[in-house]
Formats: structure tokens, sequence, C-alpha cells
């Protein structure tokens, strides 16, 4: 059996989950042909914290890598799901007991 591909985003919408104080997502029309302009374009504002993402080391290390420096292997290959049954955050205790995997995405309530 060959590799699955399958995509996790969740697509953004302005009434998703956002993190307490955070903007939320926004996307509006700039241009439109049907009213005249050359082409339709939209403006898009949302913070990275906005939807799927991951959180680059930078995100908890004053030196640690940013996204864009991160390998992109890093997202293609085998990973284990667990569901998080959490607050606020996420600790280490609510990963369970076993060990982590290299590759691990985690299921919380904002996944719905």
């Amino acid at each position: 059996m060959g590799l699955r591909w399958m995509d996790v985003t969740l697509p953004f919408h302005p009434e998703m989950t956002v993190w307490p104080g955070d903007p939320a997502f926004d996307l509006a029309p700039l241009h439109r042909i049907r009213e005249g302009g050359t082409c339709n374009t939209s403006r898009i504002a949302l913070c990275t914290h906005n939807g799927t993402h991951i959180d680059a080391p930078w995100h908890f290390e004053e030196d640690g890598a940013r996204v864009d420096e991160l390998d992109p292997a890093l997202f293609f290959g085998r990973a284990e799901i667990r569901e998080v049954a959490c607050g606020e955050t996420i600790s280490p205790g609510d990963l369970g007991e076993r060990s982590l995997p290299s590759r691990l995405l985690l299921k919380t309530r904002n996944s719905g």
C-alpha cells in the first residue's frame, strides 16, 4: 500500500476560532470585473496563528527557527494524529504517556 496524501487544512472563514486578542480572519473584495475592474482581486488579513498552522520554534524561542527556515521535508511522511481534550493551552500531559513520533498532528476542539 502506497502513502496516502491527506490535507487536514481547515478552510478560513470569518467565524473561525482565533487566539484571544488576535485579529479575526477577514477577506474583502478590492476589485471586481463586474464593477468595472480589470481583474478580480481581494484583500486578506489574518494573524499567523489563525487556522491550521504550525508553531515554528521561533514562536516560543527568541533564537528559534522561523517557518521559512524549516526543512519542507518535515511536512511530508507518515504522521500520528492524537486527539487532545485540552483547555486553553496544550501541555505535555495532554499528549499521553506514549513517546512522541517524528510527526505528530493534534486534533483539538478547534478542529471541528
